[in-house]
Formats: C-alpha cells, structure tokens, sequence
C-alpha cells in the first residue's frame, strides 16, 4: 500500500486509531484536515456501527477545530447531516443541512450541491405542510442551479415529484417525474472524459412509481 493511503483504511481500534493519530501529527498542518475526512468518510462507510460513531467523532473534531477552513466545516456538516438523514434522526439532519448552507453562503463553497434537496427530505419525513411548502421551495432553488452529475438531478427531480405529490399538485408531480426518467435514461454523463461517471442507477420499483406518476395529469 503507497505510504500516502494510510489515511484510507479502514482499520479502527485503539492501536489503529494511535498510528493514525501519530501519522496525521507528522503530516502538513494544512492537509491534517482533509486527511481526518477523507478517514471519517471511509469508517463511515464500512457499516460497522462502532467505526461509523468514530468517523462521526472525526468529523465533529474537525467542527470544532479553530484551523480547519471554512469549506471543511461545510463538508463535514454535510456529511453528518445526510448521515443523520438516512438513519431518521430529523432534528440532527435539519441542524447541520442548515448550518452548512449557513456558512457555505451564497458561493456553496464547500457543499455537495444536495443540501436543500436532502433538507426537503427531512419535510417529506415530517410531513407537514408548513415544511413541504419550503421543501418545494428548495427543490425548485437547486434544479434552477443544475448539479454536474446526472445522479444528482435525478435525485432532485425524484424528491420533487414526492414533494408535489404531498402537496396535492399532481400535474407538477407528473413534470418532474417525466424529468427524472429521462435523467434515467441517460447513456451519458455528459462530461467528455467521464461518459459513465454519475449516470442514473435506478431500481425496477422507481422506475414504475415514476413510469405512474409521469403518466398522470399533464
């Protein structure tokens, strides 16, 4: 393994946690930051419970480090957030997904462009309408800001469709709906050197709750 992957491993544990930490002292002051979450991210996805908690302790150290730039803090709550998303912990979800788009401002610096769009699914969870209302708010803002990855389009359309349907706007339901299939069906990225990266994996079960919604009121 080259000597620069140390930080990519997913080993944890006391012995592993002190050569990481030994290592990540010696490395340069401004590259200590990105290695912590480049090594959050990588416990985070091993699904093993006690190396996610650890991931997730790494990236609250680099919250709270008076060294860490700005646009590192917005990673790091981004992550956190759509973590605490996918595993139904509401609150915590909405608290960093905001505080992120807080200091990332109106530049995005440092946000994965999905911010508002997992936000709207922290409304759809909750389901009232106070929030779905800003929910279709914030779908409509980040599809006028296309991603550069169809995936990520995908996913806005997606969570759009489900934000029109919970409000009783069927006709905008089937409009984004139709938005979503077409991004599915894309054989293309649409970025020259990438023709692959990004693309729409979508399950045959989506693909007829779209197929339904599209085919409604036009």
């Amino acid at each position: 393994m080259p000597p620069t992957d140390w930080f990519r491993t997913t080993d944890w544990g006391e012995a592993a946690e002190r050569d990481f930490r030994q290592r990540l002292a010696r490395a340069r002051p401004y590259n200590q930051i990105q290695y912590r979450r480049i090594k959050a991210v990588t416990l985070l996805d091993t699904g093993d419970p006690a190396k996610a908690t650890a991931g997730q302790r790494l990236l609250i150290e680099i919250l709270e480090s008076p060294e860490a730039p700005e646009f590192e803090k917005v990673m790091a709550l981004s992550i956190l957030g759509e973590r605490a998303l996918r595993e139904g912990r509401l609150d915590e979800a909405e608290a960093n997904l905001r505080e992120a788009l807080r200091i990332a401002g109106q530049d995005g610096s440092g946000t994965s462009g999905l911010e508002e769009v997992w936000l709207a699914q922290v409304a759809l969870a909750r389901g009232n309408r106070a929030g779905l209302r800003e929910a279709r708010a914030l779908v409509e803002r980040r599809a006028a800001d296309p991603h550069p990855f169809l995936n990520a389009r995908f996913e806005t359309c997606l969570t759009a469709a489900k934000v029109a349907l919970a409000l009783g706007e069927p006709a905008a339901a089937a409009g984004w709906a139709r938005d979503a299939l077409a991004l599915a069906d894309a054989d293309h990225s649409g970025l020259a050197n990438h023709p692959r990266l990004g693309l729409v994996q979508l399950t045959s079960q989506t693909r007829a709750w779209l197929s339904d919604v599209a085919n409604g009121p036009r």
